[in-house]
């Protein structure tokens, strides 16, 4: 069962406090493609929220949605893009693969101010998509590198700005790509058949070092023992096809971030080739898969934030009998958005399956990310 409800910012403290935990609901986006009207007066206060009851049993989640305003406001803050190119031979063939990314940086980050550090958030878009899914496609009433900018704007700032570094699993994208690709061609993140997927060894052995150390960031030292101790200015966040690498980067990297946010698609087995008929983890399968890697770290802090679609947004829906696994041990899973308490926390919203709602999800996680 779910409700909705529309309640001004002020109002989220006294429903969490009322154990309410933050997690699911949503509703078709308002966002669109519209001139600047100076005689509008944009809302940034009024959240909408849906309740269900029904998704772990004594606990109601929560989504909050982003107020309209961050969703249309044509702010004059606006973050910059910047595409890069990085090396990477992991894959066990001989060959040295040269790749890019998008990279976010929000208004006012200067280069020249060393003193001023950020922290980074890896975002991981979906099947047939780019790393350019966000900051150059309108598509369903949004934009989504607008609601960015707005949730950095200093006028209105819902989240500390930080980096956001978008990669590809993807081989042979080339700089003319912008953001559809075909699904089929050659990857690194075991969705192709023959290509081992070793792509969660790139992310820490090349994407960070090359790229992430180019910027004025909390890490200092590009070892792999210096990317770990400063794991707590990093996060690693996907959607879709991005959200079973998230959770492969939980299972693999979790030395090397302490935030994860795994958007719709559920824990599946490793090198699992799209389309050839390998089954999924069972939630039980899914949960060992987790539990091994914290387990073995238990000396470690994280925060894993899931999101997902409603009804309409199916791969993000197989995440909820997994997900009730972790629900159901809170001896290591404690379920809430108190970073001082909690380390899990899930949010469904109603939005059919789409990169474009990314930021919605950020937006969720405002209180949680990097706190």
């Amino acid at each position: 069962m779910k409700k909705i409800r529309s309640i001004s910012c002020l109002m989220l403290v006294f429903v969490i406090a009322a154990s309410i935990n933050v997690s699911a609901a949503t509703r078709p986006a308002r966002g669109g493609k519209k001139e600047a009207d100076s005689n509008r007066v944009y809302d940034f206060e009024t959240e909408e929220y849906v309740v269900h009851d029904d998704i772990f049993e004594g606990t109601q989640t929560v989504f909050a949605v982003m107020p309209e305003g961050y969703e249309n406001y044509p702010t004059e803050h606006k973050g910059t893009i910047e595409k890069l190119f990085y090396e990477t031979d992991v894959y066990e063939d001989g060959v040295t693969y040269q790749k890019y990314v998008t990279v976010y940086l929000p208004y006012g980050y200067d280069q020249d101010d060393k003193e001023k550090k950020y922290n980074v958030l890896y975002f991981q878009h979906g099947n047939q998509n780019s790393p350019n899914q966000l900051w150059e496609r309108y598509t369903q009433g949004m934009i989504p590198k607008q609601m960015v900018d707005n949730l950095f704007d200093p006028d209105h700032q819902a989240m500390e700005p930080f980096i956001i570094i978008s990669p590809t699993y993807y081989f042979d994208l080339n700089e003319k790509t912008k953001f559809i690709a075909d699904g089929s061609i050659p990857a690194g993140d075991g969705r192709y058949e023959g290509i081992p997927g070793n792509y969660y060894k790139e992310i820490v052995e090349d994407l960070i070092p090359q790229i992430e150390s180019r910027y004025n960031v909390y890490c200092e030292d590009f070892s792999p023992e210096g990317i770990k101790a400063s794991r707590d200015h990093r996060a690693f966040c996907g959607y879709s096809r991005g959200s079973v690498c998230t959770w492969n980067i939980i299972h693999n990297d979790f030395e090397y971030f302490k935030y994860f946010m795994p958007m719709s698609a559920n824990i599946c087995p490793e090198n699992m080739v799209l389309g050839n008929g390998i089954d999924y983890f069972s939630p039980e399968e899914a949960f060992e898969y987790i539990n091994e890697t914290v387990t073995a770290n238990s000396d470690l802090d994280f925060f894993i934030f899931a999101t997902s679609g409603g009804e309409e947004d199916g791969a993000g829906q197989n995440m909820i009998p997994q997900l009730q696994q972790f629900y159901a041990h809170p001896e290591t899973y404690s379920y809430g958005t108190d970073t001082g308490v909690n380390n899990f926390c899930f949010a469904v919203s109603e939005f059919s399956h789409t990169d474009q709602v990314v930021p919605h999800s950020w937006y969720v996680f405002k209180d949680v990310l990097f706190k």
